[in-house]
C-alpha cells in the first residue's frame, strides 16, 4: 500500500497529525479482515460501517492536488502502462497527439504488458517476491518501448503526467515492509 510509505506520505506533505490518523487507518485496514459470506448480517453491518467510516477519513486527508500527486507517484512505481491502461483511444490519442500509427504501436504494447504478465503469473512460482520482480521488469520494458514510439514533445507530456521525481526504490521498500508486515511474514 503506497500510502504506508514514509517517502510517499513526505511527498504528499501529511502533517504528524494525519500520519496518525492515517497509520490507525492502515492498523485497523489490517485486523479488519475481509467481507466474508459467513459473516452474520449484523458483522457485515459493522464491517461496512468501519470501512465507509474509513473511506470518509480517508476522503479528509485527500485534496485534489494531493489525489493528483498520488496518481503522479503511482505513475512512476508503476510505469506508464498504470494511466495509459486508464484512458480511452481517443483521449490517449488527444492528450499525446499521437498518430494512428502511434496508437496502434501503444496498444499492441500494452496488449503484450497484459500477455507477459498474465503468462508469468500463471507459471510464477507463488512467490509474491518473484512475481513483484518480473512485474517490475515488464513495466520497465514497456516504459522503455513506449518512449521509442514517442516525439520529444509526447515525452514531454508524459513527464508531465509523471510529475516531480520520487525514490522509487525506496517507496518499493517501504511498500514491501508493510505487507511483509501484513501477512506476518519475517
Amino acid at each position: 500500500m503506497f500510502l504506508a510509505s514514509a517517502c510517499v506520505q513526505d511527498e504528499l506533505g501529511f502533517t504528524e497529525a494525519q500520519r496518525r490518523v492515517l497509520q490507525a487507518m492502515l492498523v485497523a485496514g489490517k485486523t479488519d479482515g475481509a467481507l466474508s459470506a459467513t459473516m452474520s448480517e449484523e458483522e457485515r453491518q459493522q464491517f461496512l460501517a468501519k470501512r465507509r467510516a474509513t473511506t470518509e477519513m480517508l476522503a479528509g486527508l485527500f485534496s485534489p492536488p494531493r489525489s493528483d500527486r498520488l496518481c503522479e507517484i503511482i505513475a512512476q512505481v508503476y510505469g506508464p502502462g498504470s494511466y495509459l491502461g486508464q484512458f480511452e483511444r481517443e483521449r490517449v490519442m488527444a492528450y499525446f497527439d499521437l498518430s494512428r500509427a502511434q496508437m496502434e504501436e501503444v496498444e499492441k504494447l500494452l496488449h503484450e504488458l497484459t500477455e507477459a504478465l498474465a503468462d508469468r503469473g500463471n507459471g510464477a512460482s507463488g512467490n509474491e517476491d518473484d512475481y513483484a520482480d518480473r512485474f517490475q521488469e515488464e513495466t520497465d520494458r514497456f516504459g522503455t518501448r513506449l518512449r521509442a514510439i514517442f516525439t520529444p514533445a509526447q515525452l514531454e507530456k508524459l513527464s508531465v503526467l509523471e510529475g516531480k521525481p520520487v525514490d522509487v526504490v525506496r517507496i518499493r521498500e517501504d511498500v514491501e515492509r508493510y505487507n511483509a508486515e501484513r501477512d506476518g511474514s519475517p
